[in-house]
């Protein structure tokens, strides 16, 4: 509960909260070419002592199965991405660190699976969401990897993971 500028009282979402304070920070990533030869990862590493809270959504233009791992094990790191910071008047930076194309040779523990689903499927016309709505609290100091798994060759694939750190 907040009190704005006139004196009344509302209430704020722990998201919009975080916006505020510039805790809530966001990363985006696609890829137009995802093809069944190998599925597309995207990595995040918690930073020590902090529990990360993360939402994650995955849309493509054709079916896709989006699964979120714990622990995997990485033979290459990947290409670094910048998670921002959704506050723009924030000098707050995410000591979560974000990758994409993450060489993996062991999925890890499964934690989570989304259908992404296009067509007679979901009735959104070209593309499809998978996403809960539900954000996820992650370990400290671990690796987690988004894995997607597409139908038919030269899919495009977006991710988004909005996220804030607790802790430390």
């Amino acid at each position: 509960m907040i009190q704005d500028k006139n004196g009344y009282q509302v209430t704020a979402g722990v998201s919009h909260h975080k916006v505020h304070h510039g805790l809530l920070f966001t990363m985006s990533d696609i890829d137009i070419n995802v093809d069944i030869a190998g599925p597309k990862y995207w990595r995040i590493h918690t930073p020590a002592g902090r529990q990360v809270h993360a939402e994650f959504k995955v849309s493509a233009d054709n079916d896709a199965v989006a699964e979120l791992y714990r622990a995997p094990t990485v033979s290459g790191a990947g290409s670094a991405l910048t998670a921002v910071n959704r506050n723009e008047n924030s000098p707050n930076l995410a000591l979560s660190t974000v990758f994409k194309d993450t060489t993996v040779s062991n999925d890890g523990t499964l934690r989570e699976t989304i259908r992404v689903a296009t067509g007679t499927n979901n009735p959104n016309s070209g593309r499809a969401t998978g996403e809960r709505g539900d954000e996820w609290n992650l370990l400290p100091d671990t690796d987690y990897n988004i894995k997607v798994t597409v139908g038919n060759n030269s899919t495009s694939v977006e991710i988004h993971v909005n996220f804030y750190e607790v802790g430390g």
